[in-house]
């Protein structure tokens, strides 16, 4: 099923950062969630939780590998299981399962990439990975192998995971040499492309922002956290598309490098500010909306300039400004020129 508004998803088509795919079929689910991975971290665990949860899907499962090397070396977080548990989903494990598909509705996806902020790319350092799409019939064979695995495979419970979570986990150590060769950084923008491909009527149905926030340079792609704040009560709608700018500080590029989607409902919480980052943050910036992850271009300098629709740093001075979806279109076909 693709999504509303949208043009169908070609069979085939290579996708080199699923984390926007993924995560938006999750979320408009009706049926089915099927996806199987060895390796899964508590943070995409807790995006696929949120977008499950905000679905109709009930038939929801994850098929993974729990063993001790894996939870030991930090790369299957037992936590992050228990946190899909607790959203409806039924896991399973195979030992020496290594396979990563993504079976949702009458779409899937088949490829290199786990369940990790590195396998799905949303991080500044995610792993070079590709899947293709599948075909109908693909989708019919792929089913097929879930279903087998998922019959042999045995059920994980709260108890087990506790064991497994109790494994002592092994810090990196120093090493003699240093990776060699680039790190690849490929724009993200699979889903804006889809968004520029939709329908009139799908078009018209949200609102579009620009949001200020500051440039982190020990998280430089913090967006991809799960939510935003801001000093007022701003006025985003769940589904709102809101486009993050960067000013000067902190050396910032004054730019735009990405783009999310507004999930909830903005509200004055400075306690979740304090959890989620410190008390300073929460004084200035207290209120949160939780977000999805749309798109982003990395390093951040490579971002959208805003003279491109008009506008300039201190168009957003107040904290954010809303912009039309001309506007947002001018810049979103700008972010995926640079892909």
């Amino acid at each position: 099923m693709d999504l509303p508004g949208s043009k169908p998803e070609p069979p085939g088509r290579l996708v080199a950062f699923a984390r926007g795919a993924l995560l938006s079929r999750v979320e408009a689910a009706e049926q089915r969630i099927f996806l199987s991975s060895p390796f899964l971290t508590m943070q995409v665990a807790a995006h696929l939780a949120e977008m499950a949860s905000r679905s109709a899907a009930a038939d929801r499962r994850l098929i993974t590998a729990l063993v001790p090397q894996s939870v030991r070396a930090g790369i299957l977080d037992p936590s992050a299981l228990l946190c899909l548990r607790e959203t409806g989903f039924q896991v399973r494990s195979i030992r020496n399962l290594h396979a990563k598909l993504s079976l949702v509705d009458g779409w899937g996806l088949v490829g290199s990439g786990n369940l990790t902020k590195a396998g799905l790319g949303g991080t500044a350092r995610g792993n070079v990975e590709l899947g293709a799409v599948l075909s109908g019939s693909q989708i019919a064979e792929a089913e097929d192998y879930f279903e087998r695995w998922w019959g042999r495979a045995k059920p994980v419970g709260p108890e087990l995971l506790a064991k497994f979570d109790a494994i002592e986990r092994i810090a990196p150590g120093p090493l003699d040499v240093e990776a060699f060769g680039p790190a690849w950084e490929e724009p993200q923008t699979e889903e804006l492309d889809r968004v520029l491909a939709e329908d009139a009527r799908s078009a018209a149905s949200r609102g579009y922002w620009i949001k200020s926030a500051y440039h982190s340079p020990e998280e430089p792609d913090w967006w991809t956290r799960g939510w935003i704040s801001d000093a007022q009560l701003p006025r985003y709608a769940i589904g709102d598309l809101i486009f993050i700018y960067l000013g000067k500080e902190n050396g910032g590029p004054q730019r735009c490098p990405a783009v999310v989607r507004a999930i909830s409902a903005p509200r004055l919480d400075p306690k979740w500010v304090v959890e989620h980052r410190d008390e300073e943050a929460a004084g200035k910036w207290p209120h949160v909306t939780e977000t999805a992850f749309v798109a982003d271009v990395l390093p951040v300098g490579r971002g959208v300039d805003l003279s491109l629709i008009g506008k300039n740093g201190r168009s957003v001075q107040r904290g954010n400004c809303r912009i039309t979806r001309e506007e947002f279109e001018v810049l979103a076909w700008a972010m995926s020129a640079t892909a």
